[in-house]
């Protein structure tokens, strides 16, 4: 089967209808960050009770809950290389957001999108993604057998913490990992190439109060905070990642 064959046998398994539906009954669900991470109930809850069933009724067999509470389904070829599809299940709080978890079908009109849209938290990062990979399961299950990769899908219990733990987690399942991953998150419908990293670090910049008529006994923790962000600004922190820019290259 080649590129067009595929592309034509996506577009007539495509059902908009369908896609909707996984949106607003994800969106229905609370799932958002609390002090709790990863291990919040809610989020918990979101992967086991609400995805993990729509998945499996699919008729891909039973998927596995690790023990982070990450969901993973391997499906179709044998265990070696493939696509991963990554979903995540963390939203932000609702704050003060009105009817965060009605999921109200709106005009996409004033949003400067063309048809239907869903209204709630978490739509526009994490769940209309995770909407779109739940429809893209359902694609590959038309396939029905004609898949030369492994298609695999896992949701993280992650999603606003910015930890990489859940993800290891996921990946410590994998005897052969993937060759390449799709990761469902904000983009504007853009496609987005390889990720630049993170370095978390902490800086702890210490004070000691003084009277203000003697000032000279006292260390002012603000200018101590303010020479720190100079020093992180003279760091040389160019370069590239041989890999990426190969294939960028490729790209033109």
């Amino acid at each position: 089967m080649n590129s067009r064959e595929a592309r034509s046998l996506v577009e007539q398994h495509f059902d908009a209808e369908r896609a909707l539906d996984h949106l607003t009954a994800l969106t229905r669900v609370p799932s958002p960050q609390t002090e709790l991470f990863e291990a919040d109930p809610q989020v918990q809850a979101f992967i086991r009770d609400r995805v993990r069933p729509s998945v499996e009724r699919m008729g891909f067999g039973e998927g596995m809950i690790d023990g982070m509470g990450n969901y993973t389904l391997k499906a179709g070829m044998q265990d070696v290389g493939g696509v991963l599809l990554i979903g995540y299940a963390m939203t932000h709080p609702p704050g003060s957001m009105p009817d965060p978890f009605l999921a109200k079908i709106v005009d996409g009109a004033p949003y400067g999108i063309e048809g239907p849209c869903v209204w709630g938290r978490g739509v526009c990062e994490q769940k209309g993604c995770l909407a779109a990979m739940l429809e893209a399961l359902e694609i590959v299950r038309a396939f029905d057998g004609a898949l030369l990769w492994r298609v695999a899908f896992a949701l993280s219990t992650a999603g606003e913490t910015g930890r990489h733990d859940s993800i290891a987690c996921i990946l410590n399942g994998y005897a052969n990992p993937p060759d390449l991953a799709v990761v469902g998150i904000g983009t504007a419908n853009r496609l987005c190439l390889a990720n630049k990293g993170r370095l978390d670090v902490t800086v702890t910049v210490r004070g000691k109060a003084s009277h203000s008529s003697m000032p000279w006994d006292g260390r002012d923790a603000i200018e101590g905070m303010r020479r720190v962000m100079d020093r992180l600004d003279a760091l040389p922190l160019a370069g590239e990642h041989p890999r990426l820019f190969s294939v960028l290259r490729q790209e033109g």
